[in-house]
């Protein structure tokens, strides 16, 4: 996956910094269902659902891409 471990320069909603490759999750009751995704790149651009402002206000980490 090219850009892996790059940061995006946003943190999810408990403060920590999202990379290329992490797995997010939405809070639920603001997407209205249960919404798991990972960040990736393609074509140049960062791609995830909703806005890179929702990331901060309403998603947080599940998992965090592990290059070793």
């Amino acid at each position: 996956m090219i850009g892996v471990g790059l940061c995006i320069d946003k943190n999810d909603s408990d403060g920590n910094p999202i990379h290329i490759g992490d797995t997010l999750e939405f809070n639920e009751e603001e997407w209205g269902s249960k919404c798991i995704f990972q960040i990736i790149l393609s074509d140049g651009k960062i791609q995830h659902p909703g806005t890179t402002d929702d990331l901060s206000s309403f998603c947080r980490i599940i998992r965090k891409f592990n290059v070793a």
